[in-house]
């Protein structure tokens, strides 16, 4: 069990020398493993479930936002591989370290294949991929003050640098992914009627009238999808005209 957990302070939870922090052993070990394989998880049911399900008009082109978070998530899993890299070197026998790294970088690879796929069948942001992101986040800013209290960026920079620049790509995939798809994006013509491969009742649906169909996790627990409503209607009394079609 040294081995697989190569640091003096234990699998802990608490650091028995940094007050209201966690041991990195079980940063690693617990918090980041488990993510990682509860979202791998998560993530393989959910490319099944929507392996049946038909794509979006082949009209649709995808946005500069779409290949940007592409590339965004991509470059995650440079640097998710490259720590890992690192910390093969550093600890070169088994280790919890480099578990983490490895479920990590898995992780990152699924997430990639589901935000494509997302893409051109989902009309509303992936909560799957929204709530990974977040607890990715909230994760690598535990991780992020731990190696500032412990001076990795003296003792490892390579490491420090790498799990610095996953955290920030991690959150620039969440602000990305939280936004909600434009509202022309999936808009069909007549023409476009004929060659949509789900049911015809469907396409119409493909141009949305109220923005709640297009709300992510976040936007509907806050109501915020509500909100230019609710501003229009705080600057002059709201007309028929102003709500959205049922």
């Amino acid at each position: 069990m040294l081995k697989l957990c190569p640091s003096n302070e234990g699998w802990g939870p608490l650091s028995p020398s940094r007050p209201v922090d966690f041991t990195q052993c079980f940063q690693h070990g617990v918090l980041v493993t488990s993510l990682n394989v509860l979202f791998i998880l998560v993530a393989c049911l959910r490319l099944r479930a929507l392996r049946d399900s038909p794509l979006l008009p082949a009209t649709v082109v995808a946005q500069t936002q779409f290949w940007t978070k592409m590339a965004v998530v991509a470059t995650a899993l440079v640097a998710s591989t490259a720590e890992l890299l690192v910390l093969s070197q550093v600890y070169p026998h088994l280790s919890v370290f480099t578990m983490s790294m490895a479920l990590q970088s898995v992780a990152a690879a699924v997430a990639i294949r589901l935000h494509w796929r997302e893409q051109f069948t989902n009309r509303v942001a992936s909560t799957t991929l929204l709530l990974f992101w977040l607890a990715t986040v909230l994760l690598g800013l535990m991780r992020l003050r731990t190696a500032v209290a412990l001076g990795v960026f003296n003792s490892a920079p390579a490491v420090f640098t790498a799990c610095s620049v996953f955290l920030l790509l991690s959150l620039a995939a969440l602000v990305m992914e939280s936004q909600a798809k434009p509202h022309m994006l999936y808009e069909l013509d007549d023409e476009d009627e004929e060659y949509y491969p789900g049911p015809l009742e469907d396409a119409g649906r493909c141009t949305y009238q109220s923005p709640e169909e297009r709300a992510n996790i976040f936007s509907r627990l806050a109501f915020t999808w509500m909100t230019p409503l609710l501003e229009q209607g705080y600057r002059k009394p709201l007309q028929m005209e102003d709500t959205w079609e049922l």
